[in-house]
């Protein structure tokens, strides 16, 4: 796959969690989390809506820097998804953690996805 390619696909899947995270915190977790307190919603939305900034931000990196020449594209290919492995252990590393019951599946297919796409096109 074309290194721009790679990162316009890269680049638009994390604007739009982004976006959506940082719009919508409170309904992402509900969505995605067990019902919570009434005292830990304000501050779970908040650390979603960072979460959201900080996804927001490396899809407009990424969607940026589509035009790199080879060399420079497949080296930052490279590190987002060394980056994305350090997202998808910290989800995966959720449960033995016991900071929750069950791994949240749709992040966990998005972050091998992007990965995957992240390697090959390296």
């Amino acid at each position: 796959m074309e290194t721009g390619l790679a990162l316009t696909i890269i680049g638009s899947v994390l604007s739009v969690v982004g976006v959506l995270f940082f719009l919508f915190p409170a309904a992402v977790n509900e969505k995605v989390m067990e019902e919570l307190s009434e005292s830990a919603v304000r501050p779970a939305a908040a650390l979603r809506s960072v979460l959201g900034g900080s996804a927001l931000m490396t899809g407009i990196l990424a969607l940026c820097c589509r035009s790199f020449p080879q060399d420079e594209a497949s080296m930052l290919l490279t590190a987002y998804g060394i980056g994305m492995s350090v997202m998808l252990t910290s989800i995966l590393l959720i449960k033995p953690r016991k900071f929750a019951d069950e791994i949240p599946l749709p992040p966990v297919i998005m972050f091998a996805v992007l990965i995957g796409i992240a390697f090959y096109s390296a």
